[in-house]
């Protein structure tokens, strides 16, 4: 199943930044000047913000594995277990395996020291507020629709480009056999593509789902991607496009398609990924702003 896409990266800095110089100054008394003209206060930032910084991508890692094989929404109870376990016990007890070997370099231990008493409950609970940060961001970039169009029995989808739901705009919600999947597009989704009457989309990881939209509603929601429609029948992600070659009619273009995603669509004929005349200058232009 595929994961949410947080982009966090510039939060997950300024939080392990901030973290990290509140703990330096956490159970002392604050003086700045003594502070910024000692050499040990760099050195006892610059590791907090190391222990800091691991511990911070310690739980987006771990989060955005348990979204793929665990989410909140299918097995709630299961999650939350396998969150404190992975999500709060064990960078816990990665920080306290550091600090420990740091404190050990100083000469100093942390039984006697204080910092099983002052400063750890502060990183327990900065830990877990990261995590509660996480299932809140989880909770709001999957919220599908309501209850009523779900009961229609067909496979539904949320686009936020022009709705006001709230979701981002390149998010794409279908609820298939009996599960919620979430997809950011442009990360996610390799191609949409029309078989017969039904529009289907094709993921980077290889699996298909039924879209209970039609190609040019897509292609307007998803303007401004890094989509971008090729035929009538057929939306790219530029994302899977290695180059192109001439294509054998007048005007139109044969997707070279990258090696890591060829044996996605070896069953497909390769008259199904040519740029046609009609889609061709838009094409060109999307493949050279990237």
């Amino acid at each position: 199943m595929e994961s949410v896409s947080y982009n966090n990266r510039r939060l997950r800095l300024l939080s392990a930044a901030i973290a990290s110089i509140y703990i330096v100054f956490h159970g002392i008394p604050v003086d700045l000047v003594r502070a910024f003209s000692s050499p040990a206060f760099y050195v006892a930032v610059a590791v907090s913000f190391t222990i800091s910084f691991l511990l911070v991508n310690t739980v987006h890692t771990v989060t955005v594995w348990l979204d793929k094989r665990c989410p909140w929404r299918l097995r709630p109870f299961e999650r939350g277990g396998l969150q404190l376990i992975f999500g709060v016990v064990v960078p816990a007890l990665i920080d306290l395996l550091l600090v420990s070997i740091y404190f050990g370099f100083l000469g100093e231990s942390i039984m006697e020291n204080g910092f099983l008493l002052i400063d750890f409950p502060v990183i327990i609970c900065l830990i877990i507020f990261l995590n509660l940060y996480y299932l809140i961001h989880y909770l709001l970039l999957t919220e599908g629709k309501p209850a009523e169009d779900r009961a229609k029995g067909y496979p539904l989808f949320s686009l936020a480009k022009g709705d006001d739901k709230g979701t981002l705009p390149t998010s794409l919600n279908i609820h298939y056999n009996g599960q919620h999947l979430f997809f950011n597009v442009e990360n996610d989704i390799m191609f949409f593509y029309r078989e017969g009457k039904r529009v289907k989309c094709m993921t980077f990881h290889g699996n298909r789902y039924p879209v209970n939209a039609s190609i040019s509603d897509l292609e307007e929601r998803f303007a401004g991607t890094r989509l971008c429609r090729i035929s009538r029948s057929t939306i790219i992600n530029y994302k899977m496009v290695k180059g192109y070659n001439a294509g054998t009619k007048r005007n139109t273009a044969e997707l070279i398609i990258r090696p890591d995603y060829q044996p996605y669509i070896k069953d497909w004929q390769s008259h199904e990924f040519v740029v046609t005349k009609e889609f061709l200058k838009q094409f060109k232009e999307g493949l050279q702003e990237l």
